[in-house]
């Protein structure tokens, strides 16, 4: 879509009395795409009034203002003009697949997922531009980054294993779906097991706990990681979170540090996992290169 910008500011014209009033200011452009004050505001305000949003878009709700909701928002049509560039920006067909698959992989109708999201204070619009922004992320990624990603040999995988021995947890998990009632839940079975340490395996098997086997929390996604950061060396129970629009809970119901034995099983996951932070901190200099490079006017306010 062409986007003409006459000004730095829209104006609207109110056809009760043909009075052209100022509705919204451009506060930045990327190539030809504007982002107005409205969407800086309303970005703030979002974010502020979910958690799960916060979490979603991996920013900190409590310091959380207008610089830093610019800052993404620019960051975010470097990625959707780039993956343009390359022929890969989502299409409206494609974030509804990716909504439809996220709500499957939940065992939800989209509808459902809707209602959940709403129950978060989360705006289903927002939702969807931030899959549309996470779809052409993937692209660049696979476009630009990956490809000149190096490969580790194995003596290289074995030394960082051995340097980066860790905790590794045998966990369980209890998923509930994202509302009120089920966090709640989570936080009374959490109390239970923590007072009772003897009724685990009781609380598992009533709430239908799914057995994750041991883990090093570095191979965990990044909500299952920060939930695990946040026991203590001695406790049994994280609290209750929300990852993938689904709350969990997670149970440890053994610790143990890893070992050099383990370096075979392990090793296409330390390779994947050494990549992916390779890929995410090249990602990181990608943007900040663009920023240098790509047509981008910020106005002052």
């Amino acid at each position: 879509m062409k986007y003409w910008i006459f000004s730095a500011v829209t104006t609207m014209a109110f056809a009760a009395n043909s009075e052209a009033r100022v509705l919204d200011a451009v506060r930045a452009v990327v190539q030809d795409r504007p982002i107005l004050n409205s969407d800086v505001t309303m970005r703030v305000q979002a974010v502020k009034a979910s958690a799960s949003l916060a979490s979603i878009l991996g920013v900190s709700a409590a310091s959380f203002d207008e610089d830093k909701a610019l800052q993404s928002l620019i960051e975010e049509k470097i990625v959707l003009v780039s993956a343009k560039e390359h022929g890969a920006e989502p299409s409206e067909a494609e974030v509804g697949k990716q909504v439809g698959v996220i709500a499957s992989q939940n065992h939800i109708s989209v509808e459902k997922l809707k209602q959940s999201l709403q129950a978060e204070k989360i705006d289903f619009d927002l939702y969807k531009e931030n899959i549309s922004v996470q779809l052409a992320k993937r692209a660049i990624i696979e476009k630009e980054l990956r490809s000149s990603s190096a490969g580790q040999n194995d003596q290289e995988l074995k030394n960082y294993y051995e340097k980066n021995l860790s905790d590794e947890y045998d966990l369980a998990a209890i998923r509930k779906p994202n509302n009120p009632s089920s966090r709640n839940v989570l936080s009374v079975v959490r109390s239970r097991i923590l007072k009772q340490p003897s009724r685990m395996a009781e609380q598992l098997k009533t709430h239908k706990a799914s057995d994750l086997g041991w883990n090093d929390p570095s191979s965990l996604n990044e909500a299952f990681q920060k939930a695990l950061q946040g026991v203590g060396p001695n406790s049994l129970v994280t609290a209750p979170f929300v990852w993938n629009n689904a709350a969990y809970l997670l149970v440890i119901k053994g610790r143990r540090k890893g070992s050099a034995e383990n370096f075979d099983g392990a090793k296409e996951q330390i390779r994947q996992q050494i990549q992916a932070k390779d890929v995410e901190e090249r990602f990181q200099s990608w943007i900040e290169q663009k920023k240098k490079t790509m047509n981008i006017v910020v106005n002052k306010t």
